[in-house]
This record gives structure tokens, C-alpha cells and sequence, in this order.
């Protein structure tokens, strides 16, 4: 019974972590967002390069995501 009870704690905290690296992405893509909004109104001329860098950058965060969820799996 203990050893049950052992595996369900772990699958329970492997939910959980990945639930908040998720949650931590999604912030993080969102903080991108905002401030290639802002960049963007101060800086016109710059859109088509930030809007690489922003994209790059919430790419390389979503495959750590999914990298970081397939491994808890």
C-alpha cells in the first residue's frame, strides 16, 4: 500500500511541476509580448526584427516546455 501511495505523491508533483513551468512559459511569452508592443511603438522600423526575436524566443520557450513535460511523463 505504501509503495501506491509513494508512486501517486510522485505523479501528483510531476503534474504539478509541470503545470507551473507552464504557467512560468505562458508569463514568460506574455513579458515578450508587452514589451515587443512597446518596443515596437518606440521603435517602427525595428517591427520585423523584433517581431524574430520574439518569435525565436517563445519557440525556444515552448520546446523547454515540452522538453521539461515530456521528461516528468
Amino acid at each position: 500500500m505504501r509503495h501506491i501511495d509513494s508512486a501517486l505523491v510522485q505523479e501528483r508533483a510531476a503534474i504539478s511541476a509541470i503545470s507551473r513551468v507552464a504557467e512560468h512559459g505562458l508569463s514568460e511569452a506574455t513579458y515578450l509580448t508587452q514589451m515587443r508592443n512597446q518596443l515596437e511603438a518606440a521603435v517602427p522600423d525595428a517591427s520585423e526584427a523584433l517581431a524574430l526575436i520574439a518569435g525565436t524566443a517563445n519557440m525556444a520557450i515552448a520546446r523547454m516546455v515540452a522538453r521539461f513535460g515530456s521528461e516528468m511523463s
